[in-house]
């Protein structure tokens, strides 16, 4: 298990000791009003937190260790964004020459003209492709929870370079 812990791609292990890390963050946060200041209600809120960060750290780790993830390679050919939304939508073409339409969180940063490799919830993304339904929003809201993280073409760990 730790040998596929040790071999995800570093964005999905980034996140995953983030999540852990803002987990164990919130609960010394709630000790510390216990034991210090008697605050019941900020213990309890940041146990809440703890315990949903706990939760979503526990959940990113089976993905990992299941493999139940996907990686899309494309270089980047034009980024959409909508004002007042939090998601964009990013069209790539792949090694296919396939364009593809990706919504993903604004906070990314993406560049016009570089090659990335895109990671999602198998489960939450069976084609890498956005369905379109016919409401921005719904077509904006669906595929972003299958979102997991992104890398340049610079940091690509596990490519075969040999030809």
């Amino acid at each position: 298990m730790m040998d596929k812990l040790r071999t995800a791609p570093l964005p999905l292990r980034r996140k995953l000791l983030l999540a852990a890390l803002a987990g164990a963050a919130f609960f010394l946060v709630g000790l510390a009003a216990i034991f210090f200041s008697l605050d019941t209600v900020t213990a309890l809120l940041s146990g809440i937190l703890a315990i949903g960060l706990a939760y979503k750290t526990a959940e990113l780790y089976r993905l990992i260790i299941t493999g139940h993830y996907t990686d899309i390679d494309g270089t980047c050919i034009a980024i959409t964004q909508t004002p007042l939304r939090k998601y964009r939508n990013v069209r790539i073409i792949d090694s296919q020459e396939r364009e593809r339409t990706l919504v993903l969180p604004r906070q990314d940063k993406i560049e016009v003209g570089r090659q990335y490799r895109f990671y999602f919830k198998a489960s939450a993304h069976k084609s890498p492709a956005q369905v379109q339904t016919g409401s921005s929003f719904i077509d904006e809201s669906l595929p972003t929870d299958g979102f997991l993280g992104l890398e340049a073409a610079s940091d690509y760990s596990n490519v075969d370079t040999a030809c």
